[in-house]
């Protein structure tokens, strides 16, 4: 099968560009793409970070494929069958985590609580915008200061967030797009970025959210039951090739 690729294709793509590592490993249904960089990043949330990851064995990283996939396919069956607020469902999965709650992959604390909000959040799609305050080395202090204060200015209705992500934002396309990104769900983005979205009320404004880029405003316009089929605005196509040399926010 596909996934038997994947821990060679998992030590090896820490190096590899983005386009590479958007190689498929599996497909569950005809919905349901798992990606390369997908599962990359599912591992390295689950085991500690990416350096970590980068350390383990082939033969872990292929016991934890197969149970990612395992889950994906059991939550996208009962999604297609309504089944998954049934208590027959809940029953299942409560099973499921046991299952997974084995030595070789996580402590069983650890996992209940990764896959239980891993199935919530994958319920839903979060619409949202930025806007991104670039931080110059040994300059953090003032990049945090002035992303405060344009959160301040949105709060004190000064400006729409719209508005101030066209003239203040660092992300090259704010200027066209207003720093929207469209809808998003889990491992849609790098974890702090996805963390601070999902803590975030419709309406809201998060607090200065830091990721490798810079500090982050994210506005969260609205959040809908996951639509299976809506693509994701990527980042890394937005921001273009000064960006994409870097990474981009999508996991």
């Amino acid at each position: 099968m596909r996934y038997a690729l994947a821990c060679l294709l998992f030590v090896v793509g820490w190096a590899q560009d983005w386009s590479k590592r958007q190689a498929e490993l599996a497909r569950l249904g005809k919905n349901i793409r798992i990606t390369q960089a997908e599962f990359e990043y599912a591992y390295a949330k689950a085991h500690g970070g990416w350096k970590q990851a980068a350390q383990h064995t082939p033969d872990q990283y292929r016991t934890y494929l197969e149970a990612y996939l395992d889950f994906r396919r059991k939550v996208a069956e009962a999604q297609q069958r309504k089944l998954d607020t049934s208590r027959a469902f809940r029953e299942e999965y409560e099973s499921y985590l046991r299952q997974l709650a084995k030595p070789y992959l996580l402590e069983k604390e650890v996992l209940d609580t990764l896959l239980h909000r891993l199935y919530e959040r994958y319920r839903e799609e979060i619409r949202a915008s930025h806007l991104l305050v670039s931080v110059k080395e040994g300059d953090t202090a003032a990049a945090y200061q002035r992303a405060i204060a344009l959160r301040d200015s949105f709060l004190q209705g000064k400006r729409s967030f719209e508005e101030l992500a066209r003239l203040h934002s660092d992300d090259p396309s704010a200027a066209y797009n207003g720093g929207d990104l469209g809808y998003f769900s889990v491992f849609d983005m790098v974890a702090p970025f996805e963390e601070a979205a999902y803590a975030t009320a419709p309406g809201s404004v998060s607090m200065p959210v830091r990721t490798r880029f810079g500090y982050h405003l994210i506005y969260v316009k609205a959040r809908v039951p996951h639509a299976g089929q809506r693509k994701v605005a990527h980042i890394l196509v937005r921001w273009g090739p000064t960006y994409a040399a870097k990474d981009s926010l999508q996991a």
